[in-house]
């Protein structure tokens, strides 16, 4: 399909573009490969058949740039708003991607397209180049992605909703990405995902105790209830288990991305370790000023409810809290970080906009944890501002790594501060 859509373009608009059609023609199956295997190929369809095409691809030299390429759009949807699709399905894999910039090249005189563009928010740079087989001037454009790294404006999104858009035929058009990088998550795909984790942590739990119960009736306490120990256990074996579910889930949902691609588009990306230790600190900061400030002066007036946790922590082993305390500090927060300000800040993020993507993505993390808390709202406050600050980190190094080592670091401070007795 990618061969013949160029086909198509070269022959209808050969000034246009760089390459030649004699070019296209002569590429091999293993030329159309390599095309695909770097950056995103995006197909507009109309109905069940192809008639637009965009490429986005990552400079060679600077990591913070992306090139829009490859531009076309079939004759008779010209005018039907469909080249907008194609144009912000790549502005949306650019900002996922983490890219800062994103540039293309237009024929000096080619007024439709560059008025496309300029609507778009492309200007000119000053930068042109002249085109060794025709003379003609190309004349280079660029616009900044935007701080958020979201793209609010991105249709197509994998799994969203409403309708879609309507050709002057009456079919429906929409977009279909191919190739090595998936589109950005749509908000109702990343609910979805974000249920998936949700419903199998519940699901696990209870198959886990199905187990014990049919394996181990006789280790059973008090009839049919579980030992504080096996119910820490449940929840420590449950919470990687709806990792593993919604990785599984994120792969089926993102078609045509590898997973180099998804990963990083959700953040799963190094950072230096100065970025790190920053993370880390403020997860120690936030935890300290919560437990040695705020503990000690709201506790007699906001007295804590006993939650099952809770419960179970205090008729536990020292084996069961070292296991309980081990996942909280090591296993929790990778997880965590992932579902929510990967997955879920990513989709909501693409279809809100960053700032209600967050906001979202705060409340159902504060909303997860409302089990843990017991009606102790200042403990819910302190949920809210991790969680934002977490956000924080993760928008401005572009990777969940220092929301992970901030999560671990307040984690580790509260489960400290629970063995001396100070919580």
């Amino acid at each position: 399909m990618l061969r013949e859509l160029r086909i198509q373009a070269l022959s209808d608009a050969p000034a246009a573009f760089g390459s030649t059609l004699e070019r296209e023609l002569a590429r091999s199956p293993a030329d159309w490969t390599r095309w695909l295997s770097t950056g995103a190929t995006f197909l507009l369809e109309e109905g069940p058949v192809s008639k637009g095409l965009a490429a986005g691809v990552p400079d060679s030299t600077d990591g913070e740039v992306v090139h829009l390429m490859a531009m076309w759009l079939h004759p008779e949807l010209r005018g039907s708003g469909a080249a907008d699709l194609l144009v912000n399905a790549v502005l949306a894999w650019a900002a996922a991607r983490g890219a800062d910039r994103i540039r293309l090249d237009v024929v000096r005189g080619n007024q439709a397209a560059t008025r496309l563009y300029e609507r778009h928010g492309f200007q000119a740079t000053g930068n042109t180049a002249v085109r060794a087989r025709d003379g003609a001037v190309e004349i280079q454009m660029e616009r900044v992605v935007g701080a958020s790294r979201f793209s609010s404006s991105g249709p197509g999104s994998i799994g969203a909703t409403g309708s879609a858009p309507i050709s002057s035929s009456g079919r429906p058009m929409q977009i279909v990405a191919t190739g090595n990088e998936p589109l950005p998550l749509g908000a109702w795909a990343a609910v979805r995902l974000g249920l998936w984790f949700v419903g199998s942590q519940f699901l696990a739990a209870i198959v886990l105790a199905g187990v014990l119960f049919a394996l181990h009736p006789l280790a059973i306490r008090h009839g049919p209830s579980l030992t504080a120990d096996q119910l820490l256990g449940i929840v420590c074996i449950a919470i990687p288990l709806s990792g593993l579910v919604v990785l599984y889930r994120l792969r089926k949902n993102l078609r045509g991305g590898a997973w180099p691609a998804v990963l990083a588009a959700l953040g799963w990306r190094p950072v230096p370790r100065s970025t790190l230790l920053l993370g880390a600190s403020l997860g120690a900061v936030l935890a300290g000023f919560y437990t040695v400030v705020l503990v000690p002066r709201l506790v007699p007036f906001f007295p804590r409810e006993a939650t099952d946790l809770s419960r179970a922590l205090e008729q536990a082993s020292p084996l069961g809290h070292l296991i309980f305390n081990a996942s909280a500090i090591l296993i929790a927060p990778p997880v965590e970080e992932f579902v929510f300000r990967g997955i879920l800040l990513a989709g909501f993020g693409t279809a809100w906009g960053v700032w209600p993507g967050v906001a979202a993505t705060t409340g159902l993390f504060a909303l997860l944890h409302l089990s843990q808390i017991g009606g102790f709202w200042p403990a819910f406050l302190a949920v809210i501002v991790m969680a934002l600050v977490a956000a924080g980190l993760r928008l401005r190094s572009r990777s969940l790594a220092p929301g992970i080592a901030m999560h671990m670091a307040y984690n580790a401070v509260i489960v400290g501060a629970s063995i001396l007795g100070g919580t």
